[in-house]
């Protein structure tokens, strides 16, 4: 098992592809229960429309993109982890600077995945109306096939941004 060194001691590598799993479930979680409160079912509810898409729809997919991630392999996980070489300081940039581009990536997928279950439903009108809020939520998990890819391409990314040697 690899060991990372800590101020007080030493610390499982392995545990950090966990965190990282058990946080994407808590938002998936928290995200499914709010799309859940607001979804257009409930007759009281009025639902705000987010660049032409529905806020539960949004929600939906969200939680089900950070479903795709608690799926992902521990070996994929592992690239968000920064390396065990370096001074602390390259290793917290490193880390936040990750984090902080997978959000955003798959907030942006979220996006386009409650995107696309709106404009399905436009062309179906039987997945349109409440039934788009569960398509969202499943189109959000086909996040999981690309997920591999976009881990690669941000561990490459993210090293040479940070002061890295850059791969060829």
């Amino acid at each position: 098992m690899n060991r990372v060194r800590r101020q007080g001691g030493y610390i499982a590598a392995d545990v950090l592809p966990l965190a990282i799993k058990a946080f994407a479930g808590v938002l998936a979680v928290a995200s499914a229960a709010v799309a859940a409160a607001h979804s257009p079912a409930a007759p009281e509810v009025v639902e705000r429309i987010i660049l032409g898409v529905r806020e539960s729809a949004i929600l939906a997919s969200v939680a089900g993109t950070f479903i795709g991630v608690l799926v992902l392999p521990n070996k994929d996980t592992r690239r968000v982890s920064p390396p065990q070489s370096g001074p602390w300081w390259r290793r917290g940039a490193l880390f936040a600077l990750r984090l902080a581009v997978l959000a955003v990536v798959l907030l942006g997928f979220a996006w386009v995945a409650a995107t696309s279950a709106a404009v399905l439903g436009q062309i179906v009108p039987s997945l349109g109306g409440p039934a788009a809020v569960p398509v969202a939520g499943l189109a959000g998990v086909f996040v999981r096939p690309l997920l591999p890819k976009i881990l690669r391409a941000l561990e490459r990314r993210t090293d040479s941004f940070v002061g890295g040697q850059k791969e060829p």
